[in-house]
């Protein structure tokens, strides 16, 4: 199996569907939680530190959203190249 960096700008269509289908079904459908999955700020608060060892840092106090604690966190856009 093979893993690639891409920006959002240098993903395909078919790319992004991908990955979108993909969290759609880690985020929603196994967790039986609908909710707005792509809203650019969703970090269950129990992950918090998964996320933080990827470069996230958490930016709000911790909230509920469909009865789940949740943090907003958010990572700098890298200048780094691979």
């Amino acid at each position: 199996m093979a893993f690639f960096l891409k920006e959002l700008g240098e993903m395909t269509g078919v790319e992004f569907y991908q990955l979108a289908r993909l969290r759609t079904a880690v985020f929603v459908v196994e967790q039986a939680c609908a909710y707005q999955e792509i809203d650019a700020i969703d970090a269950q608060a129990h992950l918090e530190k998964f996320y933080g060892q990827y470069g996230f840092k958490t930016i709000t106090r911790p909230f509920y959203e469909d009865g789940i604690l949740h943090v907003g966190m958010k990572k700098e856009a890298s200048t780094a190249t691979l």
